[in-house]
């Protein structure tokens, strides 16, 4: 079972208020069950404020790390796709 720290579950949280995303969809973006998610919320429902209040910078790098892994995503996609290509291109 993966481990998650504080900071990444605020991240996650924050997205779906400020994207306006449901929790399902902004869980798929992170490879998150969305019972995940729900659980994180409901678990930090009394530390809201602090939630939507702490710094920006914090917030700055987790996006960061969220588009790199994004992209390192879209990168194996791309990768798998090309090597079914020259699988097929081989055979031919």
């Amino acid at each position: 079972m993966k481990k998650f720290d504080e900071g990444y579950k605020m991240m996650a949280i924050k997205r779906i208020r400020e994207s306006g995303k449901s929790p399902a969809e902004v869980a798929r973006e992170l490879h998150l069950t969305p019972s995940t998610l729900y659980s994180w919320m409901s678990k930090m429902g009394e530390s809201k404020k602090k939630l939507f209040h702490s710094n920006d910078h914090i917030f700055k790098s987790d996006n960061e790390i969220y588009s790199l892994r994004k992209e390192n995503l879209d990168l194996k996609r791309e990768n798998t796709i090309l090597k079914e290509a020259a699988t097929y291109f081989m055979k031919n």
